[in-house]
């Protein structure tokens, strides 16, 4: 049986000089990808869901792509962006059922 495996992206490197919140708009304005809209956004770029998404080819992995975003440095990311990126996550975890691992690239 293919191993389950949730990949998602969330590169923003949020700091708290900045007073103005990265909302989920910024987000969509400079690329902002949900479910299988992931892999055919990101399997050619040199970024890490192009990594994930290549092992998981090449192990024959069972995945869920539930986001992958990019974002400029900025202000702490808003509530309407983390709750968006949190319940894409869950929703993926509980679409794959019991998960053998969970590959989250982050910054820094």
């Amino acid at each position: 049986m293919a191993a389950r495996v949730l990949l998602a992206q969330v590169l923003h490197e949020a700091n708290t000089f900045n007073r103005f919140p990265r909302t989920l708009a910024g987000f969509e304005l400079q690329g902002c990808h949900f479910g299988a809209d992931v892999p055919a956004a990101f399997a050619s770029t040199a970024m890490e869901m192009a990594g994930f998404l290549e092992a998981a080819h090449a192990h024959g992995w069972k995945v869920e792509t539930p986001v992958a975003t990019t974002l400029s440095v900025g202000g702490i990311v808003a509530r309407d962006a983390f709750e968006r990126f949190r319940d894409a996550m869950l929703a993926g975890l509980r679409a794959l059922g019991r998960a053998a691992g969970i590959l989250v690239a982050l910054p820094g």
